[in-house]
């Protein structure tokens, strides 16, 4: 279990002003945080109440001076929102990441506390606490109810609590940031004792969480500096400039989603190439027998690229788009593949009429993340369709879905200008070029590539 966020990860000395519990309260919607795609993804709660959480539809939770929180309440693996009402002492929470009434809602602690979420006991269900004054109350049950940990001493009064898992056993415990000074102070255990660690990160008046910003399973420092609309975040819990930072409105309060896991190191997907080349799309002069020779290519990194447009075709290539053979192109991927730029060579049918379609299941990882697949468009002098280095894993995650418009290719190295033109090799070639004029050059696509994630094994 990760460690909690925002007050329990917001480190700030006030109550944060924000809207609706029991009562549904329309609110003004406030921009939503800037974030760069390689940074941490953080949600946001406005003034008016409006939460932004990655993955969600913006909505509405809470009430004017309640304290927001996100945590796993029910073991499913998404945090979804709390707060803590401090003039009362009551908390509540929802179990779904939209707008309603709370699922839950109980008493813990007294007037003026600071509350506190985690998994305390490593059973993988976020429960609560609050911090009073340096003393620490942890309950591991989601009830009114008296302390299960024995209440223990952590900081100073003034010092603003958080929670986390700072060293990835998988259980949360508390640390402290003195606002005063910038100072972090870190415990391990639940009992009191000095800190396991002490640092310096951020300013006097940021606002503090934590969370796992590199999926490692451990929860380190993040601040949010409101005189500059900033976030920064370091990915060890020691002193040192920030490892990252990103654009965020100082108006609104940081909540921290549960982490992504990291994007597994390989990936199976199934391209689906759906031909609509036809009499209908094309007429002028339409082939008898239309057909596509069956699918080659392989996986690669952004060293090698096996065809471009304005590039000479290779012999691989040159093969396939006037014979429809596979063999060259295939030798041409071992030899990316041998020289630690390609990954494995696809190899699959074809279309034998078209309109049609054909299927092809190809595997890539992280280092060899793009495709490059082709097909010779048949009858014809050395005319071929495909995708050249499409990059399927982009800002840290495979890509779900990708459509490629499949337009027709010249490949430059036969002179005939109709489908059934006979032999006539250009000599030098010519560079591959996209066909614009004659039988292919209406501006009509003939198909499309569909690039499908297949679900892990």
């Amino acid at each position: 279990m990760f460690g909690t966020v925002a007050i329990g990860r917001i480190s700030t000395s006030v109550a944060l002003v924000v809207g609706l519990v029991v009562v549904l309260v329309a609110g003004t919607a406030q921009p939503a945080p800037s974030v760069e795609v390689d940074d941490p993804a953080i949600g946001a709660v406005s003034s008016g109440g409006l939460w932004t959480v990655p993955g969600a539809e913006p909505f509405f939770f809470g009430a004017p001076g309640d304290i927001p929180f996100l945590g796993d309440f029910n073991g499913d693996g998404m945090r979804t929102p709390g707060l803590y009402r401090p003039s009362t002492g009551f908390a509540y929470i929802r179990n779904t990441l939209d707008t309603g009434f709370a699922d839950l809602e109980w008493f813990m602690g007294i007037p003026g506390d600071m509350p506190l979420v985690g998994d305390w006991d490593g059973d993988g269900v976020d429960s609560f606490g609050v911090f009073r004054d340096g003393t620490v109350f942890l309950r591991n049950q989601l009830s009114t109810g008296v302390a299960d940990v024995a209440p223990y001493s952590f900081g100073i009064p003034g010092d603003v609590p958080f929670a986390g898992d700072f060293d990835g056993d998988g259980t949360d415990t508390v640390g402290v940031h003195r606002p005063t000074t910038g100072q972090v102070f870190m415990s391990n255990s639940q009992v009191t004792g000095v800190a396991d660690l002490e640092f310096f990160f951020g300013n006097p008046g940021d606002l503090f969480v934590s969370g796992d910003w590199d999926g490692d399973s451990i929860d380190t420092v993040g601040v949010v500096r409101p005189s500059t609309d900033t976030f920064f975040y370091r990915n060890a819990n020691d002193q040192g400039v920030a490892d990252g930072q990103f654009e965020f409105d100082g108006d609104l309060v940081p909540v921290v989603p549960a982490p992504m896991a990291p994007a597994p190191l390989d990936a199976s997907y199934t391209v689906t190439f759906t031909s609509t080349w036809s009499a209908a799309t094309h007429p002028t002069s339409f082939p008898p027998g239309p057909h596509f020779s069956g699918l080659v290519g392989g996986s690669h990194n952004d060293q090698v690229t096996f065809w471009e447009a304005g590039q000479v075709a290779s012999p691989g290539i040159e093969s396939m788009a006037e014979t429809g053979s596979q063999g060259l192109l295939l030798s041409e991927v071992q030899t990316a593949i041998n020289a630690g730029d390609a990954g494995v060579a696809f190899s699959g049918g074809g279309i034998s009429t078209s309109p049609g379609s054909v299927s092809l299941s190809l595997a890539l990882s992280q280092d060899y993340s793009r495709a490059t697949i082709v097909s010779m468009l048949a009858p014809s002098p050395d005319w071929f369709v495909g995708v050249s280095g499409l990059d399927l894993f982009d800002d840290g995650a495979w890509i779900e879905e990708a459509t490629v418009t499949l337009w027709p290719y010249d490949a430059g190295t036969d002179s005939g200008s109709s489908y059934t033109s006979g032999n006539q090799d250009t000599n030098p070639a010519l560079p591959i070029t996209r066909i614009e004029a004659g039988p292919l050059g209406n501006g009509v696509p003939l198909g499309q590539f569909v690039f499908t994630l297949n679900p892990p094994a």
